[in-house]
């Protein structure tokens, strides 16, 4: 008979996924405040060009994660078998 590990597989994966989600360095938003009525075009385009940046670099970031998340399904799934 085996021994049963001291943690379920999933309280240790869950252990896992909070390290690494608290060794990432996590982006801090930027805080929007009241912005006068005088703004310029070109001053409404680089805000959109900032915030297109920031949508790209979250789903950058998704991604990555879903890589490592099928991978991590991949690996259980050659283990159990």
């Amino acid at each position: 008979m085996s021994k049963r590990p001291s943690k379920p597989i999933h309280e240790k994966l869950a252990e896992i996924g909070a390290q690494a989600m608290t060794a990432q360095e996590q982006p801090t938003p930027t805080p929007r405040s009241a912005q006068s009525l005088s703004l310029s075009l070109n001053d409404i385009r680089a805000a959109a060009l900032r915030e297109r940046a920031n949508i790209h670099h979250t789903i950058a970031d998704l991604e990555a994660w879903r890589a490592e998340v099928d991978a991590t399904i991949a690996f259980l799934k050659s283990v159990g078998q």
